[in-house]
């Protein structure tokens, strides 16, 4: 059986967790873990009403709704779009580590030798 907290419990966690880890880190939203739950987050407001709980659950789901509803059956779209999807979601995950390039390899890297 799932406990729900009262109002007083969840202000005592929040304050506890304002003192261990800073007022600032309780303003950040939590990056999206996975491909689907970031796409999920970019297309919110475009989803149709047939997700009931709009999002998507698996990759098939984005796919399909990305093909059909967003790029129309426009094949060339669809992939254009695949791309640039997967582009940003690349880019928000390595968004830390690609600040400054030099040329060869990444200042940051910890083995840049072994490329």
């Amino acid at each position: 059986m799932k406990r729900i907290l009262s109002n007083e419990d969840k202000k005592y966690l929040d304050d506890i967790y304002k003192m261990i880890w800073g007022e600032e880190e309780t303003n950040k939203e939590e990056p999206p873990k996975t491909f689907v739950d970031f796409v999920s987050r970019k297309y919110k407001g475009y989803i149709s009403k047939a997700f009931r709980s709009k999002r998507f659950t698996t990759w098939d789901d984005y796919a399909l709704w990305l093909y059909y509803e967003y790029c129309d059956k426009n094949l060339s779209f669809y992939y254009s779009q695949l791309e640039d999807d997967l582009k940003d979601y690349s880019d928000m995950q390595t968004s830390g580590i690609e600040e400054a390039y030099d040329g060869y390899f990444y200042l940051k890297d910890k083995v840049p030798n072994q490329w």
